[in-house]
């Protein structure tokens, strides 16, 4: 969950990461002592990392704000994400408002990784932790609010281990 907080781009890898733990969680003997010691850790960790911010609600804001820039606009320019590309054809800009596109931008976030996300919980594996974190990071790139290009440093740790 720390890396979560470092950069807007970690974010990419977290439902990965979060299907895989908690698939392994499943397959122990008690599932929910192991989760509960999970969410510990992930809660304990994230506390840590955001303790400095949280002596005012406009620290904590600003952080937000600077993880999730939603004021720029759904799409930069020299990004060739979904929004980027099909903006030529639909202005996505023109049509809707910043809160319907940010729930466009979530739930086609979110649709885009659950298939390989369920199958790491289902039964979590090393390969399959590999191919989870790649539809990750090209969800997140492809469908995001504010896309990046950084889902290809998972590409090349794909290509590397396969």
């Amino acid at each position: 969950m720390g890396i979560f907080d470092i950069l807007q781009m970690s974010m990419y890898f977290a439902p990965a990461f979060f299907g895989h733990l908690l698939g392994k969680c499943l397959k122990r003997k008690y599932p929910i002592v192991e989760i509960m010691k999970l969410g510990f850790v992930v809660l304990g960790t994230f506390a840590l990392v955001w303790w400095p911010y949280l002596h005012s609600y406009e620290a904590a804001m600003q952080v937000i704000s600077r993880l999730a820039p939603f004021e720029r606009g759904i799409y930069e320019d020299y990004v060739a994400n979904f929004w980027c590309t099909t903006s030529v054809l639909i202005k996505w800009k023109r049509l809707y408002a910043i809160k319907p596109l940010k729930l466009m931008s979530l739930s086609a976030t979110i649709l885009a990784f659950l298939p390989s996300f369920i199958q790491q919980v289902k039964s979590p594996s090393n390969l399959g932790f590999l191919y989870s974190l790649l539809n990750s990071s090209f969800s997140f790139y492809l469908f995001s609010y504010q896309g990046m290009f950084y889902c290809w440093v998972d590409t090349l740790f794909f290509c590397k281990y396969m």
